[in-house]
């Protein structure tokens, strides 16, 4: 009787375990026609992409050769997202004048959801609108934030960087490549 009770919630957590899993991996069977997710190698050549910023102005990655890029993927309903604005406004202020491109880019949001949380958050560098959510695939964003730092030559240096910081002071302490 007891195993009775106890078998739908061991089947129920089990449901759960695999959702939140299959959620956090990526598939294997890739679909047909979708683009290679940027892998964790440092050094790697980033995808080139193009998208608007919330002004309607192109943005292509490739076009900001000759300066390092970080690329902040997030959404507005994050909570971890929105608590490192401040952080992320502090990076744009101290690096953006020595070069630094600071983008964040927002996955499959509205732009007028995007617009009022940039506003909100008084986000002082340039915001992206990936609506479909193709960057994001294309770059392998499993969950957000999800940070990703290049160098003047487009190559990864890191991706969710153990120390931010100390990657950057790396980056603006070397020559130009």
């Amino acid at each position: 009787m007891k195993l009775l009770r106890i078998l739908p919630v061991v089947v129920g957590l089990s449901l759960v375990v695999f959702s939140l899993v299959s959620c956090l991996e990526p598939s294997d069977q890739g679909e047909k026609g979708s683009k290679q997710s940027l892998p964790q190698v440092e050094g790697i050549e980033a995808p080139d992409f193009e998208l608007p910023d919330l002004e309607g102005k192109s943005f292509r990655l490739s076009q900001h050769r000759g300066k390092p890029v970080l690329l902040i993927f997030s959404t507005t309903w994050c909570a971890h997202c929105r608590s490192e604005v401040p952080h992320l406004r502090e990076i744009a202020a101290n690096y953006g004048p020595r070069g630094l491109e600071v983008v964040q880019i927002f996955i499959q949001e509205s732009p007028q959801k995007v617009s009022s949380f940039a506003r909100q958050y008084q986000l002082s560098y340039r915001v992206l609108l990936d609506e479909r959510g193709e960057v994001a695939d294309t770059y392998g964003v499993r969950g957000v934030p999800d940070m990703i730092l290049l160098d003047r030559n487009g190559r990864l240096v890191c991706r969710r960087c153990p120390d931010l910081e100390a990657s950057l002071n790396g980056l603006f302490a070397k020559q130009p490549d």
